[in-house]
């Protein structure tokens, strides 16, 4: 492959991956909105990233379209007087949760401008302090809810909160498993950091470099073993050190 080939690769996996984070960047600026609108409710002290005003600029219009009343939407009952018990109740739940949420709204800006004038620390990126239960129960909570929504027609709040619930999980479980992925990445470098270089010249099995695989095979003589584990970046202590024995034995040879 020509150097202009190779240019030409690497701008298309730049532009690829460019393409990917923007993907993923509005994918999460709709799936978060959908997910404070129920979290907002039992939870605070969120972090200012986590919930901004765009969730706000989402979050009213999708709980005043989900209680709207199904008659309205269809242009059926423009005339309020026509509008049957369950959306009146439909309304009411409406009117009740954008209060709500409205309200927590406004602390939650009022607590991040707080929180920089008494020089707080906090994430700001956190998802809350709420009720201390698995991403699984709050679901079961929302699902049941929205059960209970749907068997008495209110059909909007049912679709609402079972999404609100279930992205609020996903968000939880991609949460819980990126920072698990962390934890190992970190393991895994330390335990090649100790054992990677043992591991090559000495061709240890995993049982004897805590459970390190690197098999390189048997008939790769000690000078090359010696050039990969230094090209990994390993072994670079060793050779510090060497370069500081031979730098004191020269300075006696030289006394």
């Amino acid at each position: 492959m020509s150097e202009i080939e190779g240019a030409i690769t690497d701008l298309n996996k730049k532009g690829l991956a460019i393409v990917g984070d923007m993907f993923l960047a509005f994918l999460v600026s709709l799936i978060r909105p959908i997910a404070t609108v129920t979290e907002k409710l039992y939870r605070r002290r969120m972090g200012e990233r986590y919930f901004t005003g765009w969730n706000v600029i989402i979050g009213v219009p999708l709980i005043i379209a989900a209680c709207l009343p199904v008659s309205l939407l269809r242009g059926e009952g423009l005339d309020w007087m026509d509008w049957s018990i369950t959306e009146w109740v439909s309304v009411a739940i409406g009117c009740v949760w954008v209060a709500v949420f409205a309200l927590a709204a406004v602390a939650h800006f009022r607590d991040v401008r707080r929180r920089y004038r008494e020089n707080v620390m906090w994430h700001s990126y956190c998802y809350g302090v709420g009720f201390n239960k698995r991403p699984s129960d709050i679901a079961a909570c929302c699902a049941i809810v929205g059960i209970l929504a749907g068997w008495f027609h209110l059909y909007g709040i049912m679709l609402l909160l079972v999404f609100s619930g279930g992205f609020s999980v996903q968000m939880r479980a991609f949460e819980m498993r990126k920072m698990r992925k962390a934890f190992l990445d970190t393991i895994d470098g330390h335990i090649e950091q100790v054992s990677f270089a043992d591991a090559v010249r000495e061709r240890l099995t995993p049982d004897q470099a805590n459970g390190l695989v690197a098999p390189l095979p048997a008939y790769i003589a000690k000078e090359p073993r010696d050039r990969f584990v230094r090209a990994r970046g390993h072994g670079k202590e060793e050779k510090a050190t060497q370069k500081a024995r031979e730098t004191v034995q020269m300075g006696l040879r030289q006394g």
